[in-house]
């Protein structure tokens, strides 16, 4: 998937998290998303050129490592907690700063 896809999609998932947020619910809720950085699974493995992926990653990332499946599972606990009560309209990247440009 090329660079300019990948951004509309990343915009279209900003758009559903805010717009869903704008309509309070009967229930309180809150809404908030995770996007995570790339992540070396077993399925993604099968993706055409995935070593080169995964190194591309790791060295835009400033912190110069991959996230886990278990940095994305910590982080996905905390939106949900009481702690986080009054967190609604988020989207919390956890890529190691992947995301970040430079």
């Amino acid at each position: 998937m090329s660079e300019p896809a990948i951004g509309q999609l990343l915009d279209g998932r900003k758009g559903l998290v805010v717009g869903d947020d704008a309509e309070p619910g009967p229930r309180d809720s809150r809404v908030n998303a995770l996007s995570p950085g790339p992540l070396k699974t077993r399925p993604a493995s099968g993706i055409a050129h995935f070593d080169a992926l995964i190194d591309k990653a790791r060295s835009r990332a400033p912190s110069r490592r991959l996230v886990t499946i278990e940095d994305v599972g910590n982080m996905a606990a905390m939106p949900v907690s009481d702690a986080a009560r009054n967190v609604t309209g988020n989207i919390a990247c956890v890529d190691a700063g992947y995301h970040v440009p430079g």
